[in-house]
Formats: structure tokens, C-alpha cells, sequence
């Protein structure tokens, strides 16, 4: 009998759960981002409503897409042949989406307060 790849792990620490926070995470970005430039502009209340409700299916339905496609092992596959762990791979989105958000919505990282 085969034995299932990262059997051990918690359900939220397999492959495609952190596949599907990593893509979550991207989304809440991208509406962020949106929905700011959407409150900037000179629609009308009804037109901004609208636009947002829009945009939210969109990324939505992308996110479903996305991360679909990822789950089918594409980035798998590739850091399986670099002989690097897909581990790695999810703490480097991990790390990544971290900084982005902060970016995004202008925190300060200060890891060591200045004395």
C-alpha cells in the first residue's frame, strides 16, 4: 500500500490547504487595492457598488482557477525536480504575501526596537 505524502500532517499544513490560503491571501490584496481606487474615482454610490461587486466575483472566480491549476502539482513538480522541498516553496509565499501585506497596507516591520 502507498503511503500518503505528508500522512502525518495536519489537514491545514497539506499542499492544497496552503495552496488555497496562499491564493486567499492574493485576493485580499487585489480587493484591497481595488476597492481603493474604486472609493478614489467619481462613480456614482450605485456605479462603486457595483464595480466592487464585480471585481470581488472576479478574484474570486481567478482564485478558484488559480488555485486549481497550482494543485494539479505544477509548482510541485518543479521544486520536485530542483530536489528542493514543496515545504519551502509555502514558506516562501508565506514570507512573501508577510511583506506584501505589510506594503500594502504601509505597516512598519521593526523587528528590534531602536533604543
Amino acid at each position: 500500500m502507498a503511503k500518503k505524502n505528508g500522512g502525518w500532517l495536519p489537514s491545514f499544513l497539506r499542499h492544497r490547504a496552503l495552496l488555497g490560503a496562499e491564493a486567499a491571501l492574493v485576493v485580499g490584496v487585489l480587493m484591497e487595492l481595488s476597492q481603493r481606487q474604486v472609493t478614489a474615482s467619481h462613480l456614482p454610490g450605485w456605479g462603486k457598488t457595483i464595480f466592487v461587486m464585480a471585481v470581488n466575483v472576479g478574484l474570486m472566480g481567478a482564485l478558484v482557477l488559480f488555485t486549481a491549476s497550482l494543485v494539479s502539482g505544477t509548482l510541485k513538480r518543479v521544486f520536485d525536480a530542483a530536489g528542493l522541498p514543496v515545504a519551502l516553496l509555502h514558506a516562501l509565499a508565506f514570507v512573501a504575501l508577510f511583506l506584501l501585506y505589510a506594503w500594502v497596507w504601509e505597516f512598519p516591520l521593526r523587528m528590534m526596537s531602536a533604543r
